[in-house]
């Protein structure tokens, strides 16, 4: 009878040997770097903001971390489906950035969040050109009319889409080994870059503040800035 330990043995050898095939395979110094200039742009909001939405920004950064061991071990539904919670807290940042009333009463009453992603953009015009407005962001000038807003609900729609089970992104059709495969990790890739390349948008429009050059080369990677000022 196979002892927990020696199971647990395996799938450590397994593990580490996926992790040397992705690292040897992949380039990751652009994924590194964009999560260091997230938990960057996570110092410099509370520092600037107060600590009331800290919890949020400590989980941001705590599950792209995770999310991305998760990708390189192999675990890319795992990851992905990461990255859908980490949209989702990044909105919440935003949002009750500017509704303060709203979130004091959402803690004082230990109720539950339902600011959806695609809610928000729909019923409170989240991130359109609008609302972008209202922050006189002239540094950042958007691709084209409510970009940003549209890239945020396409990606949180694919996400969804995978968190759901959706038939097109199981990838266990074959068998159960867990392996590397470098088809699925780039897909995992392309989503880690989307999100904190997102989250610095966000940052950028929100605050007018254009001044660090990676956060700002991040963010134009989503293709929804037509330029920086």
């Amino acid at each position: 009878m196979t002892t927990p330990l020696a199971t647990f043995n395996k799938i450590h050898n397994q593990t580490h040997q996926i992790l040397e095939e992705t690292i040897k395979d992949n380039d990751l110094t652009l994924t590194l770097k964009s999560l260091n200039s997230i938990i960057d742009i996570k110092e410099k909001f509370i520092n600037e903001n107060g600590r009331d939405l800290e919890p949020y920004w400590n989980e941001i950064a705590s599950e792209l971390i995770s999310a991305l061991h998760a990708g390189v071990i192999g675990h890319v539904r795992l990851a992905l489906t990461g990255l859908r919670n980490i949209l989702e807290m990044t909105c919440h940042v935003f949002y009750y950035l500017d509704h303060k009333i709203e979130y004091s009463i959402l803690l004082n009453n230990g109720g539950k969040s339902d600011k959806y992603v695609s809610s928000i953009i729909s019923n409170e015009l989240f991130f359109t050109s609008k609302y972008i407005k209202c922050f006189r962001s002239e540094n950042v000038i958007e691709a084209k009319n409510d970009i940003i807003s549209i890239f945020l609900k396409n990606e949180y729609s694919s996400l969804c889409d995978i968190v759901h089970a959706r038939t097109n992104t199981l990838l266990k059709f074959d068998n159960l080994k867990i392996e590397y495969n470098q088809s699925n990790y780039k897909n995992f890739e392309k989503h880690y870059i989307n999100i904190c390349s997102i989250i610095s948008t966000l940052y950028i429009t929100r605050f007018n503040y254009t001044e660090n050059k990676d956060w700002n080369e991040l963010a134009l990677k989503t293709n929804t800035i037509k330029e920086l000022k």
